[in-house]
């Protein structure tokens, strides 16, 4: 990538994942095989025709470090597609390796001048992918939440909304995914866009992920 970026943490961790990414081909195998290996042993997908053939952004429920591979695998298994995942820094590279872009949050680093403009760079990347057909995996939650619903972390999404006057129409894709004992199961919710984003809106949004997970709001 050519882009130039400031410096500070969030700009040397978004070019770290820019060069460290795998070759979509490699990528494309990975995630394939968890599709036929680890997902089709554990895991079903309900209402996958619901995703949409364009560019996207998936809001799924985040309870595990698994929720990231088998999103990979559903995304793949159902359309045959990779996504590009906003996820902390701390995780294994690994995850980084599968599409992930780093995000600070502002318990990840000191400086709010790094913190902004590693946001400022990460989600004009997510808008440039947007722009060219790509899917954005983003977890609302911000953490892990098992058990219950978390509060909706939503500054993320209403960048991405406001993005919308120069990438085009932004489509939401919520996703809710329920573990029960040894069978997970992957639930898309019904797409939607956004002028606006009010609290209300992340209310609904918030009560329907928890509906689609099986699991109290």
């Amino acid at each position: 990538m050519s882009t130039t970026y400031h410096r500070g943490p969030g700009a040397q961790a978004i070019a770290q994942d820019a060069s460290n990414g795998m070759k979509p081909s490699l990528c494309k195998l990975i995630v394939s095989l968890l599709d036929c290996t680890l997902a089709k042993s554990i895991a079903s997908y309900e209402n996958t025709e619901r995703l949409p053939s364009g560019p996207y952004v998936l809001l799924p429920k985040h309870s595990s470090h698994l929720d990231i591979l088998l999103e990979g695998a559903m995304l793949y298994g159902s359309q045959g597609r990779l996504g590009h995942y906003l996820m902390k820094p701390s995780l294994p590279r690994a995850f980084q390796w599968l599409g992930g872009i780093s995000v600070y949050r502002s318990k990840d680093t000191n400086s709010r001048r790094a913190l902004l403009a590693n946001n400022e760079q990460v989600f004009a990347e997510a808008g440039r992918l947007l722009s060219n057909g790509e899917i954005i995996v983003m977890h609302p939650e911000g953490t892990r939440v098992s058990g219950g619903m978390g509060e909706l972390r939503t500054g993320g999404i209403r960048m991405l909304i406001e993005m919308q006057e120069t990438i085009g129409p932004v489509t939401f894709v919520p996703l809710g995914i329920e573990y029960r004992a040894l069978r997970v199961a992957l639930r898309v919710g019904r797409p939607r866009t956004y002028s606006l984003f009010w609290n209300d809106d992340a209310e609904r949004l918030r009560k329907e992920l928890a509906f689609l997970s099986g699991v109290g709001s």
